[in-house]
């Protein structure tokens, strides 16, 4: 019996939002612009139609390189930023403000292999004073080529 009521009101149900008469929508006022009135909308497709009026012109510079010159630049550290591992698809490092999803982390200084990547850290090849290590760095992490040392992030209480 409680089977016979549930139809009888679910079909009860469905005739009325059937017969619900329908809202004529042309009838309703046209809104036009959402949080418009219509002297502004006006303002902006004026100004929004006007041609650019003002011109900046910037001098150009000569800049020159001396071709002989050799910049030695050392790293200062290596920090990784984030990881993102995934199973199936390409893993990304956020290493010193770069990323491997990108392709801009591989430097004189520096190499990440995506294949390096995983949820608990990332292998990341250091050069350094003509000799290569790789080093395995978590979330956090900073390599001191200095001291020759990876520091842990300072943990708060």
């Amino acid at each position: 019996m409680k089977k016979g009521k549930h139809i009888i009101i679910f079909l009860a149900g469905s005739l009325f939002v059937t017969l619900l008469p329908a809202r004529d929508l042309s009838a309703q006022e046209n809104i036009g612009r959402l949080f418009m009135t219509p002297e502004e909308r006006r303002t902006l497709d004026l100004l929004r139609n006007q041609e650019d009026r003002t011109t900046i012109t910037v001098p150009s510079l000569a800049i020159e390189d001396d071709p002989d010159e050799v910049v030695d630049e050392q790293i200062t550290g290596i920090t990784v930023d984030g990881i993102v591992y995934r199973k199936n698809g390409k893993s990304t490092a956020w290493v010193n403000d770069g990323n491997t999803y990108e392709g801009d982390l591989s430097t004189q200084y520096l190499d990440i292999n995506p294949a390096h990547i995983s949820p608990g850290g990332v292998k990341i090849k250091v050069m350094n004073n003509d000799k290569s290590r790789l080093i395995r760095m978590e979330t956090g992490q900073t390599y001191d080529p200095v001291k020759d040392e990876v520091v842990d992030p300072v943990k708060y209480k």
